[in-house]
């Protein structure tokens, strides 16, 4: 089923794996799971945040649960959790930087050329 993601906003694959928890596909934030009370924290999180400081928080744990599947397929997420995530910055630009070559390395082989598009790689 189709959704927006609780975190982005981005439109993702929402599937209800219990009565109390749900697991999000999203292009953007990756694989997720989330309990439903978790979800109702999120709003509570970002609505009195100036537009600007909203956009930093979500990136901040977009960035976080996509950098955490490195080791777990699926990241668990629960209100203690996100809320340490909210506390740390976005990576500095020499970190992005390392993270864009990191990719490459990964993802491409030597002297291949890749088209990188927004909506796969944010």
């Amino acid at each position: 089923m189709s959704e927006n993601c609780p975190i982005c906003e981005t439109i993702s694959t929402k599937k209800k794996t219990s009565s109390l928890t749900n697991a999000y596909d999203c292009p953007r934030c990756g694989k997720f799971v989330m309990h439903s009370d978790t979800e109702g924290l999120l709003p509570r999180l970002f609505d009195n945040e100036r537009e600007k400081d909203k956009e930093e928080k979500v990136a901040v744990l977009s960035y976080a649960i996509r950098k955490m599947q490195k080791r777990e397929p699926w990241t668990i997420l629960n209100d203690g959790l996100i809320q340490a995530i909210l506390k740390n910055p976005l990576p500095s630009l020499s970190d992005q930087a390392n993270n864009l070559i990191i990719w490459f390395a990964e993802n491409l082989s030597s002297g291949e050329q890749s088209l990188i598009q927004p909506l796969t790689h944010q």
